[in-house]
């Protein structure tokens, strides 16, 4: 009787080790989607903050190009009124860029960029919202850094529901 119960533990050990389907997880049921935060929809003034962040060597730049273009961007969308200073505003859009390394093979690094844009509420911080577009590498672009700024702005009108602006934009 003492054989019977290791071979039983040994057949219910090697069940679970080759059916790993039994206990995966079970894709979620869809349903509506989750509301938004009711603050992005209602937001008419706006805070941009320039977040600390680096852009790659190969993109002509400055260091306060992400702020300058998100900053005319959004002015030029008109969907905002932008706000002199964070108390005065019913979002902070803070804009950034990063170039971080994005693998490692044979010891040569490979490197990435984006731009990021985090939408925060100005009383608590919280973030609310965020986006980010990478900065590609192509020959074929003019100005990679541009192509991604006018995706992260069009990621924004989309989110207002500003379709006036996205299409407008996309003309441009």
């Amino acid at each position: 009787m003492t054989l019977k119960a290791p071979r039983l533990v040994v057949c219910l050990v090697l069940i679970l080790f080759l059916s790993p389907s039994l206990f995966a997880a079970q894709p979620l049921k869809s349903g509506p989607p989750a509301p938004l935060p009711p603050q992005l929809a209602s937001a008419r003034k706006v805070f941009v903050a320039n977040a600390p962040g680096k852009l790659p060597s190969w993109i002509n730049s400055t260091p306060d190009r992400t702020y300058n273009e998100f900053y005319v961007g959004l002015k030029t969308a008109a969907h905002y009124e932008l706000a002199p200073t964070p108390a005065d505003a019913d979002l902070i859009f803070e804009v950034s860029a990063a170039d971080f390394i994005s693998g490692v093979t044979t010891g040569m690094s490979s490197y990435s960029a984006e731009l990021r844009l985090l939408i925060l509420e100005p009383k608590s911080h919280v973030p609310l919202w965020w986006f980010s577009e990478p900065i590609e590498y192509r020959r074929h672009i003019d100005d990679p850094f541009g192509d991604a700024m006018k995706r992260l702005l069009d990621d924004l009108r989309k989110l207002t529901g500003d379709t006036a602006a996205s299409a407008e934009g996309s003309k441009k």
